[in-house]
């Protein structure tokens, strides 16, 4: 026999249903009423699909579809090839990859329904839903399915899902932040005008007040709470029922419960003319609750604002050469084919991969493995996207298409490696979840004895109970430590994406570091010099400042501070891939490798060092001199410091040099490794995690996004790429490694300090119920109570500011 079902809202968007709409459909054994034709025909696919946990599980409602209508001709273009090409991410086999934006997803069940129902469709290769950046990545067979077939199957399910377009994303993100500022400052203005008369109801019941007066400030207190109640109030109710339906109990749950409780109990109290009422703490808690929401709004929406397609400075056309006519022609990057002959002109970047070749080729590829030395390639080497041509022009055939690149890669690796990475749950929530059941078990043996034993204050008891039992203390223990310790991040110009970062790294074990740009300052300067004639350390110098002076060349940099005007060359050539030569009073100078160096002999004796150089005059060599990155003024301290607090530290770096092994040796690193790719980096940091480790990365080149996402915490140094700070958990807005110190000891006092909360919200509720339940404690003294003992979690969290 069929169970009914009546309601006057809709089962599945939870809207009204209109007069004179009675259509119902039986879902899980029970018969559903809908709102519309829309709704139903929604619900009627899920249960024919065997879907109808989604209505289980889900903690939002539906999203209400628009009537059934062919979307076929409004979505049928996303199926034409080059408007594909503007939003395909990569092409693998015979599958499409695509990034759609949906900003109905808002919870798991959502994410469940997406993957399970999606993937059915024939043609569909794989469906991974990212529910907090409301992000599908999707792969499908373009030969067996039409993008359009799949977008309109998610628009008959209720969820808009069209390709990515950042600008949406941005403009989507400033109307939540409206949102946010209103519900804020309506229940900051709010608080302010409530406490103006709580303080003078507080005076009164000790010092006595006329009723008038009493009702007075009763009546505006009301009027004023209730608006912030219903309005400021609404994200934590609608998080809190969905919760509730989802048969869980969340940190919105007992906030949700204290609200209506003491707003309850006040209009009781107002409207009987008996008891006391709280307003000003329903207004209060609000207000302090929303500050914390808001900014973790604003710190996650400051870094996760580029999220998958951030601006890395990509360029976005190319030269390609016409044989026809024997010229050149810029078109798009998308319309590049493998086997295209593009010019790279000088000072420009690398459209898409290729192979050279011009006979040589000098390539500045720091945005791609962090390292800021050019390189040097010859005909037939491989030539990577992003990287920068320093000389002159060259000629290069594209070997893979613009979805096909290296940069391309490292993009995906990023995007996989962000879907994967798990979310650690906050300690209260899981207290919280046995605190309310038992609370709400407590309130109801107390109302049960004091009804059986016939006494008038037993409803007055019970609130009491209730009252003073109201976690929140225990809800702001959380929130409120977690907001002070972004503060004090902030403070120290560090920015961090969410609370997930502060728990994190509390528990890191393992720190990988980069090294360019990281623990150097990615500036060559003269580490040693050997003299080989009469002339002074500073003369030498001199010359060859005067030889590099108008060069922008990295090694040029690193002399620019020996610079002497009395010292100037004549005839001044730069020698690609060698160095430059010069003269000065009738001598001929010379700086650079070996390849140009006459005397093969006194070379022989001064030791032949690729990484050398060398400074000749009349082709003698006078001067050999060997040149370092920086290190960082406070790397040694900061990595001693963090070494003897026992953490474990690795150097990892894509130089393949003698310089890294020289660093970790001078600094103390135990593990450490040159010449790693982005991917053997990847693998390096998921052998660690297999070992049971926590690992946090701290970096700032594109190579390093992959293990940034993949990592348990990571950092960005300042200097950072932009997919790099995407990728990470924090961000170093000041360019200091002693803020990576800072960041751990902040992350362990700031979970002690919500530990400290949490033991004081529990050891007053555990002391105070019981005087509570045996009726010695009136309900606005429960009141006073509920808020010093958010007051007491308040101040001890303001020591995270500091």
């Amino acid at each position: 026999m069929k169970q009914s079902y009546k309601s006057e809202t809709c089962f599945h968007c939870e809207l009204p249903i209109p007069k004179g709409f009675d259509k119902t459909l039986q879902v899980s054994g029970e018969e559903r009423a809908f709102c519309c034709e829309g709704c139903l025909a929604v619900a009627d696919m899920i249960v024919q699909n065997s879907l109808e946990d989604y209505y289980k599980f889900r903690t939002e409602s539906g999203e209400k579809p628009d009537a059934i209508v062919d979307l076929e001709n409004e979505l049928k273009a996303f199926d034409q090839a080059d408007v594909q090409q503007e939003f395909i991410v990569s092409q693998t086999d015979n599958n499409n990859n695509i990034l759609l934006y949906a900003d109905q997803i808002r919870c798991s069940a959502c994410a469940w329904l997406l993957e399970r129902t999606l993937s059915r469709l024939q043609g569909v290769s794989s469906i991974q839903v990212n529910v907090s950046a409301q992000v599908i990545s999707l792969s499908w067979n373009p030969e067996s399915i039409k993008l359009s077939r799949i977008l309109k199957q998610a628009h008959k399910m209720g969820y808009s899902a069209t390709p990515y377009k950042q600008e949406e994303v941005l403009l989507k993100q400033k109307q939540i932040q409206k949102q946010w500022l209103k519900r804020l400052g309506l229940a900051g203005l709010g608080m302010m005008q409530v406490m103006m008369f709580a303080v003078a109801l507080y005076l009164g019941a000790f010092s006595g007040m006329s009723s008038d007066f009493q009702w007075l400030m009763r009546s505006v207190s009301f009027l004023v709470s209730t608006p912030v109640l219903l309005y400021s109030g609404y994200p934590f109710y609608s998080s809190a029922f969905a919760a509730l339906k989802n048969r869980q109990l969340n940190m919105d749950v007992p906030i949700t419960l204290a609200l209506i409780v003491a707003y309850s109990a006040s209009m009781w109290a107002f409207f009987t003319h008996s008891g006391e009422v709280y307003f000003d703490s329903v207004t209060m808690f609000i207000f302090f609750l929303l500050i914390g929401r808001y900014i973790e709004f604003r710190v996650r929406q400051r870094v996760s604002e580029r999220v998958y397609k951030g601006n890395v400075n990509k360029i976005n056309y190319a030269e390609k050469y016409e044989p026809d006519t024997d010229s050149y022609r810029a078109i798009t990057t998308t319309l590049v084919q493998e086997g295209d002959l593009l010019l790279v002109r000088a000072g420009k970047q690398v459209a898409v991969d290729g192979t050279l070749v011009s006979d040589t080729a000098e390539l500045d590829v720091s945005m791609l493995n962090g390292e800021f030395m050019p390189s040097t390639l010859s005909k037939g080497q491989q030539v990577l996207a992003g990287s920068i041509n320093h000389h002159q022009p060259f000629m290069m055939q594209a070997t893979a298409s613009d979805k096909g690149s290296y940069w391309d890669k490292l993009l995906q690796l990023q995007e996989a490696a962000l879907l994967d990475k798990p979310k650690i749950a906050l300690l209260a929530d899981q207290i919280a979840r046995y605190f309310v059941l038992a609370i709400l078990c407590i309130a109801s043996l107390v109302a049960a004895y004091w009804i059986s034993v016939g006494s008038d204050d037993a409803l007055w008891i019970t609130l009491s109970v209730l009252v003073v039992s109201c976690p929140c203390a225990l809800s702001l223990a959380t929130p409120v430590a977690m907001t002070c310790s972004i503060l004090s991040f902030n403070k120290n110009n560090i920015l961090i994406k969410g609370q997930d970062f502060l728990q994190s790294t509390n528990e890191v074990t393992d720190i990988v570091f980069d090294k360019t740009g990281t623990l150097t300052l990615g500036k060559l300067s003269v580490d040693t010099i050997e003299v080989y004639s009469e002339q002074s350390k500073d003369t030498v110098l001199a010359l060859i400042a005067a030889l590099e002076h108008r060069s922008e060349h990295p090694i040029a940099k690193a002399f620019a501070k020996y610079h002497s005007p009395d010292v100037e060359m004549d005839s001044v050539n730069f020698l690609p891939f060698k160095g430059v030569e010069g003269s000065r009073a009738g001598k001929s100078y010379y700086f650079g490798n070996s390849q140009n160096a006459a005397s093969q002999q006194l070379l022989e004796q001064c030791g032949d060092d690729a990484d050398a150089l060398y400074l000749t005059e009349d082709s003698k060599v006078i001067a050999r001199v060997t040149l370092s990155d920086t290190l960082r003024e406070e790397a040694d301290e900061v990595c001693q410091n963090l070494s003897n607090k026992g953490y474990t530290l690795h150097l990892l770096s894509g130089d393949p040099s003698s310089q890294v092994q020289n660093l970790a040796e001078k600094i103390g690193f135990e593990h450490w490794q040159n010449d790693v790719k982005p991917e053997d980096k990847l693998d390096y940091i998921q052998k660690l995690q297999d070992q049971q480790k926590k690992v946090l990365v701290v970096g700032d080149g594109v190579n390093d996004a992959p293990i940034m996402a993949a990592a348990n915490a990571s950092v960005a140094m300042a200097a950072a790429a932009d997919i790099t700070r995407t990728s990470a958990d924090c961000y170093l807005m000041a360019d200091n490694l002693r803020n990576v110190e800072f960041a751990l000891t902040r992350s362990k006092k700031t979970q002690s300090v919500i530990k400290q909360n949490l033991a004081w919200s529990l050891g007053y509720n555990f002391s105070m119920i019981p005087l509570a339940a045996m009726g010695y404690i009136p309900p606005y003294i429960a009141a006073i109570g509920m808020s010093l003992s958010s007051v007491v979690v308040v101040v001890n969290s303001l020591r995270l500011k500091e």
